[in-house]
């Protein structure tokens, strides 16, 4: 995600399904200076070298996201405003429950209750 007026220190984030039901992940460096003041550069489509890449499943890949926006949903949104916590943003309310309705039904995910997300091992 970038900023307007920000330079730098941001990264192009690239899921790829291939036909085996895997997915690859990738994360790049954006191609730009962090020192330009030019849009064209801050702003550029261009990768840069590969920080993180690994292969995984669809269903966990699916599973884990729903997981971790549950457990933020729970822990950092405020219930009345559905504001978080930590940026001034609103929660993706309807887009993280439709995420789960489909983790639920095709992958048989089971999100936590509050109660069992308090008691989990933070590791």
């Amino acid at each position: 995600m970038r900023w307007a007026r920000e330079i730098g220190g941001g990264h192009f984030l690239d899921l790829v399904l291939d036909p085996d039901g895997g997915v690859g992940v990738a994360l790049h460096d954006l191609a730009d200076s962090s020192t330009s003041t030019d849009a064209a550069d801050i702003w550029s489509a261009e990768r840069g070298a590969c920080v993180f890449r690994t292969r995984t499943t669809l269903k966990d890949l699916v599973t884990q996201l729903v997981a971790n926006l549950h457990r933020i949903r729970l822990r950092d949104v405020d219930p009345t405003t559905g504001m978080t916590d930590q940026w001034p943003r609103t929660f993706p309310t309807a887009i993280h429950e439709r995420l789960e309705q489909q983790a639920v039904t095709r992958y048989g995910y089971r999100p936590l209750s509050r109660v069992e997300l308090d008691h989990e091992d933070p590791a």
